[in-house]
């Protein structure tokens, strides 16, 4: 039998594909059974699956806190195929960046901070699986997610590289305003 999102041959009594993670009841009719050198057989599942338009679920296994989504969140949805969101969370940052900078003492800017902290959070938490919906997955879920693995990856390097460099420009500014005496 031939798997229905990515064609590779599977066992008979699978139910989800080994390679994509493709769950192989939602259409259990378009495997095909045949012997495993019968190539027309197995474009065929292909092509069949590519018809029924149908999306898989990302497996839960893969579902996880992605860094590159976080720390890289203005240019990952852009690379991921969800501009929308890219444009959403620039506004967002721009909206709140202007408040604290202008009105440092209102609530407001505070709390449209945790609001954009909350937006970003939720969407490095869901960032693999509404990528993966919008991922043209022909090469299944370990393709997909060494794409991902790498957004990790520099996610991780990214605010590591942004938290060294906010702890040293809080010890210099707070070492400069002393030696003007702002402390005293």
């Amino acid at each position: 039998m031939f798997c229905w999102n990515c064609g590779k041959e599977i066992d008979n009594d699978s139910k989800f594909c080994q390679f994509c993670g493709a769950n192989l009841n939602q259409t259990s009719n378009e495997n095909v059974n045949v012997g495993s050198n019968d190539h027309n057989a197995k474009m065929s599942a292909v092509s069949n699956a590519s018809n029924t338009n149908q999306k898989m679920a990302l497996p839960k296994k893969y579902r996880y806190f992605n860094w590159g989504a976080w720390s890289l969140c203005w240019i990952y949805p852009f690379c991921n195929r969800m501009a929308g969101w890219g444009f959403f969370i620039i506004v967002m940052a721009i909206i709140t960046s202007y408040f604290i900078y202008y009105y440092p003492d209102s609530a407001f800017s505070w709390i449209g901070f945790i609001i954009y902290l909350a937006i970003t959070l939720s969407f490095a938490f869901n960032a693999n699986k509404w990528a993966w919906e919008e991922y043209p997955y022909g090469d299944g879920v370990e393709q997909f997610m060494k794409g991902q693995d790498k957004w990790n990856g520099w996610g991780i390097f990214f605010f590591i590289i942004n938290l060294i460099s906010s702890i040293i420009w809080f010890f210099v500014v707070v070492i400069f305003a002393d030696s003007l005496g702002a402390f005293n």
